[in-house]
C-alpha cells in the first residue's frame, strides 16, 4: 500500500473502510500472517506480503473444502465446466464493475430519491 489513494483503492476492492483495512492489516501482522516492507524508491510506500509458512497453513484449513469441490466438479464434463467457469468469470467481472461504479458515484446518487414511496394509487 503505497499511499492513501492506494489504501482507499484496496479498501474499496475488499469492501471495507480504509481505517478498518489498516486495523485488519495490523492484526494480520501481529498474528504472523503478513509482513509489511518499505519500498526502497518510495519512502511512503509499504508492500504487504503473506508469510509463506502461514499460506501452507491456510491451504490445510481449506483442504476439506477443496476436496469437496473436486468431488462436485468431477460430476461435470470438461465442456460443462468450461461453461460454468465462463459464467462465473463474467458474472464476477460484472459484479466488480458495478461495485466500482457504485463506489465512485456521488453519495447523493447512491441514496436515491429523498422522497418516500408513492401513495396508494399514485405513481
Amino acid at each position: 500500500m503505497a499511499d492513501a489513494s492506494k489504501r482507499r483503492s484496496l479498501a474499496r476492492r475488499t469492501g471495507v473502510h480504509a481505517a478498518t483495512l489498516t486495523g485488519v492489516l495490523t492484526r494480520l501482522e501481529a498474528g504472523g500472517w503478513i509482513v509489511r516492507e518499505r519500498v526502497e524508491n518510495d519512502r511512503r510506500a509499504v508492500l504487504v506480503r503473506g508469510v509463506p509458512d502461514r499460506m501452507r497453513e491456510i491451504l490445510r484449513v481449506y483442504d476439506g473444502m477443496n476436496t469437496a469441490m473436486d468431488e462436485v466438479c468431477a460430476e461435470y464434463s470438461d465442456d460443462e465446466l468450461a461453461v460454468i467457469a465462463d459464467f462465473l468469470t463474467r458474472t464476477s467481472a460484472a459484479g466488480r464493475a458495478a461495485t466500482e461504479a457504485l463506489a465512485e458515484a456521488p453519495a447523493e446518487s447512491q441514496a436515491g430519491s429523498k422522497e418516500g414511496p408513492p401513495e396508494d394509487g399514485a405513481e
